[in-house]
């Protein structure tokens, strides 16, 4: 272990046990650990052994997680550990709901986890309700098939991803209603996001989004029926199966924007922003979106 920077385990076996060597306190020098199972590494009671493990892992840097049963809340003690994780993939972890219960007290040291985190990938999570609460150096986020995913922080129905006293950057609604006011364009809590993709979010309703983003993926949210966000720095938007949309007006001119798709959106009636102002469009692509006036486009 003192000379491996790359380890992938795949241990499905559920009896496993954790067994340490007391007199081995070295950091290790790992940089990349792929988990397979490993459910003694993410014991429902937390346990010295498997907490001690992790603090040798404070160089680690990518961090992918699949198929862990025992993973019901999101492990922040051990996130404590990494402090220099900046890649973090979790799939197929059925028994995921989100955050442990907390004492209100303790809530401001939940945005301290992964404080170097820049990528996170979510996906197949099927009972996962709530991420935990991301630090503000996150640039990409990727969340595929999480059906009951909520985005956590808010208050009521509505919750939010967002730190103590910032204001929202990503909003999701569990009612119908939609508050039709502008997004703030400051002060947002994933100031340096660029990079969204979600795909299969049934229950999305609304997005506020950050204006750093670069590149938008919206697919198979039906649900969906605002969003919002200044996106002057946008290059690439995909949206794709959003049947409830009906106008992405409000995400501004996309003085920046290079390619735009919009596909299977049968209730969006025009085109984000202004058409006029896509001086760097390259390609546009619009399939079965039968409310567009598609008019404009061929003057």
């Amino acid at each position: 272990m003192s000379l491996l920077s790359e380890l992938k385990l795949h241990v499905r076996y559920k009896e496993a046990a954790l067994e340490l060597d007391s007199e081995n306190n070295v950091e290790s020098p790992l940089l990349e650990l792929k988990l397979s199972g490993c459910d003694f590494l993410f014991l429902p009671i937390p346990s010295q052994p498997a907490l001690g493990i992790w603090r040798w892992f404070g160089k680690l840097v990518s961090l992918n997680i699949d198929r862990c049963d025992a993973l019901v809340y999101w492990p922040e003690d051990v996130f404590k550990s990494l402090v220099s994780l900046k890649d973090l993939t979790v799939t197929s972890c059925d028994n995921l709901v989100g955050p442990a219960q907390v004492k209100v007290e303790a809530a401001p040291t939940m945005s301290q986890v992964l404080p170097h985190l820049n990528f996170l990938l979510v996906s197949f999570c099927g009972k996962l309700t709530e991420l935990f609460v991301l630090p503000p150096s996150i640039t990409a986020i990727h969340i595929g098939f999480c059906e009951k995913l909520k985005f956590t922080g808010g208050e009521s129905k509505s919750v939010h991803v967002e730190q103590v006293n910032t204001s929202t950057s990503l909003e999701y609604h569990a009612s119908t209603s939609v508050s039709m006011q502008p997004a703030s364009r400051t002060n947002h809590s994933l100031p340096c996001l660029e990079y969204l993709q979600l795909d299969g979010c049934p229950s999305l309703v609304t997005l506020n989004l950050s204006p750093a983003l670069k590149l938008l993926g919206i697919c198979g949210c039906p649900e969906l029926c605002f969003v919002s966000g200044q996106l002057d720095a946008l290059k690439h938007l995909n949206t794709y199966g959003c049947n409830k949309l009906q106008s992405m007006d409000s995400l501004g001119h996309l003085p920046s924007l290079v390619s735009l798709r919009l596909e299977r959106c049968k209730r969006l009636a025009s085109l984000p922003g202004v058409l006029g102002s896509y001086s760097a469009l390259r390609e546009l692509t619009i399939k079965y979106c039968p409310a567009i006036d598609m008019k404009p486009l061929y003057k």
